[in-house]
């Protein structure tokens, strides 16, 4: 239940021009390896390109980057997705615990969720209530709240997604090894969330 953007799969710098029109500009270049988990470490991903020559150039670019970090890597393409809107870059999955079994986390996400280390966690089943206490745990709750003229976040939406998630870990019990949504884009209250990375281990 949770949204994502639009993306289309690419296998060559003559496709990914076509995709990019068919999901609608601006869109964000992804490198597709089996072999590649966290993109950005390797040059593997293009945000914001605007026209199809941009595009064309990205794919190029990005492939020689990932080639000079990654040289062993299977490369089969890139995914093309349209760009989300503004809003705050959070992470939602799900881990396992030796002990308490299924528990998801929720945090700041994006490339500084290393850094801040902002992250709660509950243990599933979650309510809505239960989800909206986990966040409020987070010392940058203030600023899913709004801050400085910022506008308020989609808290209630976010609340949601973790349900959602909660219920997934639930169903899939010992099958789902690990879930990791980063970023999910929180937009402005009463516009939703967006997904718009995610990485699944299966057992």
């Amino acid at each position: 239940g949770i949204s994502t953007a639009p993306i289309v799969f690419a296998r060559s710098a003559d496709e990914a021009p076509r995709a990019a029109e068919r999901v609608g500009f601006p869109v964000v270049l992804k490198i597709e390896s089996p072999d590649i988990t966290h993109k950005s470490d390797v040059g593997g991903v293009a945000l914001g390109l605007a026209n199809a020559g941009d595009v064309g150039a990205a794919y190029e670019r990005m492939h020689s980057q990932v080639a000079q970090y990654a040289p062993t890597a299977k490369i089969t393409g890139v995914i093309v997705q349209r760009m989300a809107g503004a809003g705050l870059e959070m992470i939602l999955g799900i881990n396992r615990d030796p002990l308490f079994g299924p528990v998801v986390l929720c945090g700041f996400g994006g490339i500084l969720v290393e850094l801040l280390k902002d992250v709660v966690v509950g243990i599933p089943p979650l309510s809505f209530e239960q989800a909206r206490d986990m966040i409020a745990r987070l010392r940058g709750f203030p600023i899913l709240a709004g801050v400085r003229g910022k506008p308020a976040a989609d808290i209630d939406s976010l609340c949601h997604a973790i349900v959602g998630v909660s219920h997934l870990a639930m169903s899939l019990g010992n099958q789902l090894a690990g879930l990791d949504i980063n970023p999910l884009i929180v937009l402005p209250k009463g516009e939703g969330v967006i997904a718009v990375d995610a990485v699944v281990e299966i057992k």
